[in-house]
């Protein structure tokens, strides 16, 4: 994963789909890429990232359901589910007023995105509480706008 394009990661996650979760994966995927490409880089690349942090993903989106979109099942620690949601490069410079090219002439003041990122995190909520497993659930929210960092946004305790 170090070092490698996004390209690269995408292709990985598709090869990976191909042999490990069968055709109806890889070409939802395929779909996902073609209709929404950020959110389809996006779901590569946290899957890539979980790889290669050993956390051992595996696909739990079902075809026929949806539902959550991977299991992690670490060798030490707890298993738990893992949703891949992005917020577009876009949609953040839009909100945010930063220029999706870091090479882009501008400069002045620049809006926090913190309650554009809670709105997408609150619009997977129900999709959390749907899950089964009882396994600890975790929102990985992406964006490969390239000025974003890691935002960490406290949530309301929900009951599931």
């Amino acid at each position: 994963m170090s070092g490698d394009s996004i390209e690269q990661v995408v292709d990985s996650y598709a090869e990976y789909l191909y042999v490990y979760a069968g055709d109806g994966h890889l070409k939802r995927f395929v779909e996902r890429l073609r209709a929404n490409e950020e959110a389809a880089q996006a779901e590569a690349v946290l899957f890539s990232w979980a790889h290669a942090s050993d956390l051992r993903p595996e696909i739990l989106e079902t075809l026929s359901h949806g539902g959550m979109d991977f299991v992690c099942r670490p060798s030490t620690g707890g298993a738990f589910e893992l949703e891949v949601t992005a917020l577009g490069a876009e949609a953040a410079s839009a909100k945010s007023g930063l220029p999706t090219d870091p090479f882009e002439e501008g400069g002045g003041a620049f809006s926090l995105l913190t309650r554009t990122l809670r709105g997408r995190i609150k619009n997977k909520i129900k999709q959390l509480a749907a899950s089964p497993s009882g396994l600890p659930r975790v929102i990985a929210l992406v964006s490969l706008h390239r000025w974003l960092t890691c935002y960490s946004i406290e949530l309301p305790q929900f009951q599931f």
